[in-house]
């Protein structure tokens, strides 16, 4: 649903930068939040995002997003609501641009900058320009700005006569030049006079008084990263009409300005370190200043700093003058030093510096600037109330639009405050749930307290009965020097402890406790209980132990992993034969088949996850167990490719079939010998979720950052059949539990969701590192981040039950059926 961009008011933009953290170059989304604040309190009136400045070729459209939303939310929480922001939208194609726009257009951007598609520069003629512009202007939800920039567009030049015709579609907004072409910015202007809200930027910070000489509306200035209250400052003089201190100041900051232009990005993000504290270094490939470059800089900086720190003290003396007054000439003749001020009024004069002017010819022409001040003040007071009584015959569609507005809004901040809620109330029934006292413990107590051996417990030494952290960790993780704890007090008589403990009246001295702990070291940790080792060593006995029942299969910890493992040998066995080999397209369809009975018989209720999501990944990478090859690797997805330590040490089957790296590890270092490493699994499973906006889904919603179950809504889908007529309902919906409830609205959403084909879009619902800390590890990138939307009751995948002889002997003669009638098939 398309909304009202923000006005694009006259004044300083910013060209935003972009600030990743140091270690992990991921968005840094605190530095962004606090310099977009920093700027706003500045003066800058709008903020361009993803250009140049923006690393925007170095970023995702996921980070994309982040920044703009980090932008937007950090200006709302200082009240700059009315703030417009402006995101670099630029590709080659129509096709490319106009999703770019729809994706910025959600995230809250209110304009879109788009250069001219450049790649192909020898076929962009000014007919083929102008189609595209009026193309993506077309089709973009929110309004277009163009940008002429030859330096970074493969040296494409827009005249003013393209500028002019292209700028007459109602969806473009605004012209940016930063070709420095104030003859085009001024032919541009004439042209378009008539739009009275049509927005004319300067592109650079030195080209601010030449381009608002020019006609532009507003310039977008880099250098207003590091430099805003000057920049603003140029702007306000011109716009008080004091055209000579205008250019005196734009003088110093384009001296001062080129700087760290001069040195791209890297230049500005070193001025933004020095100066500021932040800043951080760009991505790389491009590289932080030297020391040397860097103290160049701060040496040429100098004199542009200066004014730019008396500006900073000059704003907050002036804080208590009515913001609706214009003050700027009261900050001339107030904050400028006096010598400085004698100086502008002497050259004024069109005297010599020297002296010659006279303290009465001083005072007359300060005399005369003040009036002119107040004359220019009281304008500007009369045409505000003019505004304001135009306003007043708003029709009642403006109202309302306004109140919408004011809603959506509101709605967004009660969005946003249940999101936080919610995640709060989450960590507090989990702490509740891991500190709640157990009955057995309880009645423990009641016991002990009852026990005649209170009475020699003084004697004793203190334990505890539960794990200490040290022996939860796994053992690469533990010194030596950290493996001595305190050992674990027996309900029952310990005979070490007996026969080491020395009589109670010897007490005087350390006491020594040769508790398991002591003895094994990291006894309660995952590893040492549950680790690949421990499954390998049960793996050896369990074979020896199928032989002499005489049974076809291998018994282990994992009933699902021992029909995989049944399925995959038995496969091999009839695929792999040394004189005849399948080919692989028939190894495909034969291994599809054998899963398929194997879910069919083991696993019935699974059959509509694989029907609903296509999960067919578990089919190549059975395929790559049965025939190892550099072709059936190359088919794995990239995210089911084995590790290193799956490929250094055994472990159950079923590890192979979740699309997590990280997860798997943990699995195979914490799990593998784990009796109950099925349900783990299948908690997993159950807890795949993608992420998404809340505005994609719900008619009216805020765009709220919310993520959906991929199990919710294959059990949604569930009454809808895969040879039925009945199509996904338009998206937005009217209300969320339509979702869970209305298996069309399902349907649809799972097709917004991509989940049949984006597997990099899976994250794992946060609830599950609370059921498992031990994958907290791993949840860096992997937690599904935002508010949950899930139904009134939630179902989790089965996992099949143990083999027997009568499931075992089905499998091969199915397999043994199959693979035959494909043989036939062949010849």
């Amino acid at each position: 649903m398309e909304r009202a961009a923000r006005a694009l008011p006259r004044g300083i933009f910013a060209a935003s930068m972009s600030f990743f953290d140091k270690t992990t170059e991921s968005i840094d989304t605190q530095t962004q939040r606090q310099y977009t604040i920093r700027l706003s309190e500045a003066g800058i009136v709008g903020f361009v995002v993803m250009g140049s400045n923006g690393e925007a070729p170095h970023l995702s459209i996921e980070e994309r997003n982040t920044i703009i939303r980090e932008t937007r939310n950090a200006l709302d929480s200082i009240g700059k609501q009315q703030t417009p922001i402006i995101a670099g939208c630029s590709e080659h194609s129509v096709r490319g641009t106009v999703h770019l726009c729809n994706e910025a257009s959600r995230a809250g951007t209110d304009y879109a900058l788009v250069l001219p598609p450049s790649y192909f520069s020898k076929g962009m003629s000014p007919e083929v320009i102008e189609s595209f512009f009026t193309d993506v202007a077309d089709h973009s939800p929110i309004p277009i700005i163009l940008y002429s920039f030859p330096a970074v567009s493969a040296g494409i030049e827009m005249d003013s006569g393209l500028l002019s015709r292209i700028s007459q579609h109602p969806n473009v907004a605004g012209t940016k030049f930063t070709c420095g072409d104030t003859g085009k910015l001024s032919r541009v202007s004439t042209a378009m006079k008539s739009r009275q809200s049509y927005a004319l930027f300067g592109g650079l910070a030195d080209f601010i008084l030449p381009a608002l000489v020019a006609g532009a509306t507003g310039v977008i200035a880099g250098g207003a990263n590091v430099t805003p209250r000057t920049c603003v400052q140029v702007f306000d003089l011109w716009q008080e009409g004091l055209v000579e201190e205008a250019r005196e100041m734009q003088a110093i900051l384009a001296k001062g300005d080129w700087e760290h232009t001069a040195r791209g990005i890297s230049g500005t993000k070193a001025a933004l370190n020095d100066l500021f504290g932040y800043g951080g270094s760009p991505r790389r490939p491009l590289k932080m200043l030297s020391e040397a470059f860097l103290s160049e800089m701060r040496a040429g900086l100098g004199e542009l700093m200066a004014v730019e720190e008396r500006l900073g003290a000059s704003s907050l003396k002036t804080k208590c003058i009515d913001p609706r007054r214009n003050y700027r000439h009261y900050l001339l003749f107030r904050i400028t030093p006096p010598e400085v001020f004698d100086k502008l009024c002497i050259d004024a004069m069109g005297k010599k510096a020297n002296g010659t002017a006279t303290s009465q010819d001083i005072k007359k022409l300060r005399n005369r600037l003040s009036q002119q001040a107040f004359r220019r003040r009281r304008d500007d007071l009369i045409r505000e109330l003019r505004e304001r009584a135009d306003n007043n015959h708003t029709n009642e569609t403006e109202a309302l639009a306004k109140l919408r507005r004011e809603n959506t809004a509101l709605r967004e901040q009660l969005a946003e405050a249940h999101a936080k809620l919610n995640s709060l109330l989450s960590g507090v029934q989990a702490l509740v749930l891991n500190t709640a006292p157990r009955h057995e413990d309880a009645n423990d107590e009641v016991s002990r307290a009852n026990s005649p051996d209170d009475d020699v417990s003084a004697s004793q030494p203190i334990v505890d009965d539960q794990p200490t952290s040290a022996d939860l960790r796994p053992i690469s993780q533990n010194d030596a020097s950290e493996q001595t704890v305190q050992p674990v007090q027996p309900d029952e008589p310990n005979p070490c402890l007996e026969a080491d403990l020395p009589p109670t009246s010897d007490l005087g001295g350390p006491m020594i406790a040769c508790g398991m702990t002591q003895q094994i070291p990291n006894i309660w940790s995952f590893e040492y209980q549950m680790g690949p080792q421990v499954y390998n060593d049960a793996l050896v006995s369990a074979q020896d132990l199928g032989h002499s029942r005489r049974q076809i299969w291998v018994e282990s910890n994992s009933s699902f992993s021992d029909h995989i493992d049944f399925i995959q040998h038995e496969l091999k066995a009839r695929t792999e034969q040394p004189k005849v080999q399948l080919s692989l397209p028939l190894l495909y369809l034969a291994t599809t088949s054998a899963l398929s009975i194997f879910h069919t018989i083991s696993r019935q209720d699974v059959m509509l996850w694989y029907t609903k999501t296509r999960f067919y990944y578990t089919r190549d990478i059975t395929v790559w167990k049965i025939r190892p090859c550099e072709e059936t690797f190359n088919k794995l997805h990239p995210q089911y490719r084995p590790t290193l330590l799956q490929l250094s040490c055994s472990y159950p089957a079923v590890v192979d079939w979740l699309p997590f790296p990280s997860i798997r590890d943990c699995l195979v270092r914490y799990h593998a010998g784990n009796p109950c490493i099925d349900q783990v699994v299948s908690d997993v499973v159950s807890m795949y979720a993608v992420e998404t906006l809340l505005s994609d889904l719900v008619i009216d919603a805020p765009p709220l950052q919310v993520y959906v179950k991929v199990m919710d809504l294959v059990q949604a889908m569930g009454a809808i059949d895969e040879d039925s007529s009945e199509r996904p309902a338009p998206l937005p919906t009217l209300k969320v539990t339509d979702i869970f409830n209305v298996p069309s609205v399902a349907l649809a959403v799972a097709s917004h969701l991509q989940i049949e084909t984006r597997l990099d879009r899976y994250k794992l619902d946060p609830r599950l590192f609370i059921r498992h800390p031990e994958f907290l590890e791993s949840a860096g990138s992997l937690m599904a981040h935002g508010a949950p939307l899930q139904p009134d009751y939630s179902s989790y995948l089965s996992f099949p039950a143990s083999m027997d002889n009568k499931t075992a002997s089905s499998y091969r003669n199915f397999i043994a059926f199959t693979c035959s009638n494909v043989y036939q098939s062949r010849e």
